[in-house]
């Protein structure tokens, strides 16, 4: 779990024996999380440019590839705000591992009138700045009525999310992931350590009764002042959904030191029927010493992908299947094996790492609708580099294997090339 804050403070109304309005503030917790990663971008300095976000997916923590938990305290609308405690994350499996704003699920904002909750295009966060090294602002709008005042007023809120300095640096998207009417992202701390704090604060103004920013509840929104009488109530209700996106292992440039193959068979085929897209790939008669290079996807963490470069030097854009430590890993006499009867997120459904001295093979297998395929003809520039890589946290061993292209099937139904 990290760190989606929902929650509303309901002003209720009861009738006791003696005739007297008793009134009770309840906040009920936050029900959501977010996790996700991205690629090709760096770390910036605040207002720098940078490369757009290319993810391979957003969970929350201890959702696969994602490893650890986030605890929250405290409630962000209140002095100090929530705070989001993540521990046991595993950075370093990742190309890059960011934390931030997940804005697919709910509507990312605050209301103060009604029960509803906050209503995209209406009342969600758009980004406002970024201070100093560690903080980003959203700002909001809602209305808010002031009953014992008789007053309604428009409210100005304000999300402010700081980051444990040392544990990561902010880094722009640039568009991708995409600002819609459940909110902005535009920028995520891009986490370095195993273990990190944040705090997710709410603060509001508005342009009569309170114009300067302050916590939400009860600064601005005072549940003894809100309609609190069934069915007419009025709640402080805010969505705060954070998680990690998630970039996975391939570098722009290709690894150095990576073991070659002997013989070797790339094979993709598209008949545009996407049920039958199919990745193949075979490193054949290499030497491998010890099933230790690999890693241990079983009672481990490894993780493993295809990476794809034309032109030896130049990584393109698919396909790069991957594949995480799963229960479907089991050891082999001198490996491991991967078999899934439906397939992983990105269509994998076997793989077959064997050490040995001239005999050592590793097949990778994807197939189905999840497969990213490239466009055929795949007409990659001469030679083709692909290469079989695992998380840094593994170690540093990869396989490799190149392809001269010389006598490549290449149609717009497949591609398919061997060496030698």
């Amino acid at each position: 779990m990290i760190a989606a804050e929902r929650g509303e403070r309901v002003q209720r109304t009861t009738s006791p024996a003696s005739g007297k309005r008793a009134n009770s503030s309840e906040w009920r917790r936050p029900v959501r999380t977010l996790v996700a990663l991205a690629a090709a971008i760096g770390s910036i300095a605040a207002g720098s440019p940078a490369a757009a976000v290319t993810f391979d997916g957003i969970v929350y923590a201890g959702t696969s590839p994602v490893t650890g938990s986030c605890m929250v305290t405290g409630i962000p609308c209140q002095a100090g705000g929530a705070t989001i405690t993540c521990t046991g994350l595993n950075p370093s499996l990742f190309a890059n591992l960011y934390f931030g704003i997940r804005n697919d699920q709910v509507v990312n904002g605050e209301t103060m009138t009604g029960t509803a909750g906050p209503v995209a295009n209406s009342h969600d966060f758009n980004f406002f700045e970024i201070s100093g090294a560690d903080t980003i602002r959203y700002t909001g709008t809602t209305t808010i009525t002031d009953y014992e005042q008789s007053v309604t007023d428009t409210v100005d809120t304000l999300l402010q999310l700081r980051f444990q300095s040392g544990t990561g640096s902010l880094v722009a998207v640039n568009g991708n992931p995409a600002n819609n009417s459940f909110g902005d992202v535009e920028y995520v701390w891009k986490v370095t350590a195993t273990n990190f704090t944040a705090t997710a604060e709410l603060f509001a103004k508005t342009s009569t009764l309170f114009p300067s920013y302050g916590p939400s509840c009860p600064d601005v929104f005072d549940p003894t002042h809100a309609l609190s009488q069934p069915p007419a109530v009025d709640v402080d209700r805010s969505n705060v959904d954070l998680g990690f996106y998630f970039e996975e292992l391939c570098d722009p440039t290709p690894k150095t030191g990576c073991a070659p193959a002997g013989k070797a068979l790339i094979k993709i085929k598209d008949s545009g029927t996407p049920d039958k897209k199919k990745v193949l790939f075979k490193w054949l008669k290499g030497t491998i010493a010890s099933p230790v290079e690999f890693g241990d996807p079983v009672m481990g963490t490894t993780n493993y992908r295809l990476c794809f470069y034309e032109n030896g030097t130049t990584l393109l854009p698919a396909p790069h299947p991957s594949v995480e430590a799963t229960n479907n890993w089991s050891v082999t006499g001198n490996g491991y094996k991967y078999k899934s009867s439906v397939g992983n997120s990105k269509g994998v459904t076997k793989v077959a790492l064997k050490a040995g001295a001239g005999n050592a093979r590793i097949l990778f297998l994807a197939k189905g609708v999840n497969v990213d395929v490239p466009t055929l003809p795949f007409a990659p520039v001469a030679p083709l580099l692909i290469q079989v890589v695992k998380d840094a946290g593994s170690g540093p061993e990869c396989w490799e294997a190149n392809f001269s292209l010389t006598d490549a099937d290449d149609t717009t139904k497949q591609f398919k090339d061997k060496e030698p």
